[in-house]
């Protein structure tokens, strides 16, 4: 299936989102998610997290501003989505030891499609000593995310998503690399969470790993159509959402992608 068609099934079913989200970025998660073609819903209360996972289409599970009630609810919350796609995102995985034991207590007890990550954050939970990321061009870096991002594909029988300024894809035997995007992205708090819900939203139109190619290069045309009208990075946050809900699908086939 082509990107541009993936775009458009997932906006046909208007997919319902279990988005339990990162505190900094929730409400730009959840307006994101309407002007791409989803429909959020947001709580991570352990007394109903399953039951409302249970309803939806997809279910994210970011782990970022963590709390040990949030980690309930988020290990209930996976329970609750036994048929349908499920995304994590180790926010911070490397950050303490609680939070680390905390993150892979959850995904070795939930069914995962698709970990959502970015470079350090792989190594730590492949415990791969931090000073591999020390390389010397900027080909040695993209070799290594590339091994970093199968070897976490391969340790839990999913696909892998690892942002950066080329987004790699991967399920430990197929590898895309999805370039664009806009240099101001980085100053955007939350950006990433973005990415996961929109993972999660573009998951229920098929394959884990093809609708991962589709949502990243979806995001990277976002934010280059953003930055193309915004000047600062609080023009290019208000212009993500417009780009989102602008974007046409048959502009997907623009995004250069690197099979390998």
């Amino acid at each position: 299936m082509k990107i541009a068609e993936i775009l458009v099934k997932m906006r046909e079913k208007r997919p319902l989102v279990h988005c339990i989200g990162n505190d900094i970025s929730t409400a730009d998660t959840a307006n994101l998610l309407l002007a791409a073609g989803a429909r959020p819903i947001m709580s991570y209360a352990p007394q109903e997290a399953e039951e409302i996972s249970r309803a939806c289409r997809a279910t994210v599970l970011n782990c970022g501003t963590p709390i040990q009630e949030k980690f309930d609810g988020l290990a209930n919350a996976a329970k609750g989505a036994a048929n349908h796609p499920v995304i994590i995102d180790p926010v911070g995985a490397g950050a303490s030891r609680w939070r680390k034991q905390n993150i892979v207590t959850l995904i070795e007890n939930s069914r995962v499609d698709i970990i959502h990550c970015n470079y350090s954050e792989a190594l730590a939970l492949t415990d791969t000593d931090t000073a591999f990321a020390g390389v010397d061009s900027i080909d040695d870096e993209q070799s290594c995310r590339i091994t970093a991002a199968r070897a976490l594909a391969l340790k839990y029988g999913c696909t892998v998503v690892m942002t950066g300024r080329k987004d790699i894809v991967t399920d430990g035997v197929k590898t895309a690399v999805v370039h664009g995007g806009s240099s101001m992205m980085s100053l955007v708090s939350g950006s990433g969470c973005m990415l996961g819900a929109l993972l999660a939203a573009f998951a229920t139109a098929g394959h884990s790993f093809e609708c991962s190619v589709a949502a990243c290069a979806f995001w990277k045309k976002c934010a280059e159509m953003a930055g193309e009208r915004a000047h600062s990075p609080g023009g290019l946050r208000a212009a993500l959402a417009d780009a989102a809900y602008e974007l046409q699908p048959q502009r997907l086939e623009e995004v250069k992608i690197d099979y390998r």
